[in-house]
């Protein structure tokens, strides 16, 4: 078999193996002053059951919380690739921004195309949109893949010459923009992809893994944590003053002209 080649353009492939609170103000708009912020919402060592996993067109999958605090995704799945997906997700459903990160501390080498990593996902249809960052077993590294239509091509994003064990994955969203991540060390992460694209208002997000092949398979993962973003707006004081950042001098519980320009 054929590898798949490392590709940065938007044309399918024809080979087919191939909370913790952070308060940031971002932009005076309208005459209110917008702030985001995150709020924790799971931070998990071994899987609970706010988490569903779903097998998706495959014939045996299953996951298990291990003694150690990690979590075991088995099974089979002959690819997330093509026009349609066979493989095990261990998902949920987030209406707003998010940030969600994993640690993969190993992965079967069932293929050299076997897989496991972060996925972002319109709906759970086998032929669903989606993005996915993800580790192979070894000399394929990290690459970045996805779905830009229903039913469509899939397509090969970016591929990572990383391969040593364990590594770490993030993702996170902004709107319709998706930012993706890899980490070798759990605390340095490197910007991989990011891309623009429609995922739903309400898309499932989580942990993807396929085997490849008809061979049972597993990925081991842990430290599975997925941090939620809400949004509230400064009273109505700050109306018509210019984009920075204002303290309430003044001190009456609002942003007002009186307040300073910091």
């Amino acid at each position: 078999m054929s590898k798949l080649p490392a590709l940065e353009s938007d044309v399918p492939l024809v080979d087919p193996h191939a909370n913790v609170v952070r308060l940031t103000a971002v932009a005076v708009a309208l005459g209110f002053l917008v702030f985001s912020f995150f709020t924790s919402a799971n931070v998990l060592a071994s899987v609970d059951s706010t988490w569903t996993y779903s097998p998706i067109a495959m014939n045996y999958s299953n996951f298990s919380n291990l003694s150690s605090g990690s979590t075991k995704i088995g099974g089979t799945g002959s690819d997330i690739w093509w026009n349609s997906d066979s493989f095990g997700f261990l998902n949920k459903q987030i209406g707003s921004d998010f940030e969600l990160t994993v640690k993969v501390e190993s992965l079967t080498n069932t293929d050299p195309w076997s897989k496991a990593g972060l996925m972002i996902r319109k709906s759970r249809d086998p032929k669903s949109e989606h993005l996915f960052i993800f580790t192979t077993p070894a000399t394929n590294g990290i690459n970045v893949q996805g779905r830009q239509t229903f039913g469509g091509n899939s397509y090969q994003y970016k591929n990572i010459n990383v391969s040593i064990f364990p590594k770490w994955f993030k993702i996170k969203k902004e709107g319709n923009t998706y930012r993706l991540f890899y980490s070798t060390n759990g605390t340095t992460f490197t910007d991989a992809y990011s891309r623009s694209q429609d995922l739903g208002s309400n898309p499932y997000v989580g942990v993807a893994y396929t085997s490849h092949s008809t061979t049972l398979g597993s990925a081991t993962i842990n430290n599975l944590t997925l941090t939620a973003a809400s949004s509230a707006a400064v009273p109505p004081g700050a109306k018509g003053l210019p984009c920075g950042i204002y303290g309430d001098v003044n001190q009456n519980g609002y942003i007002d002209a009186n307040d300073a320009f910091l």
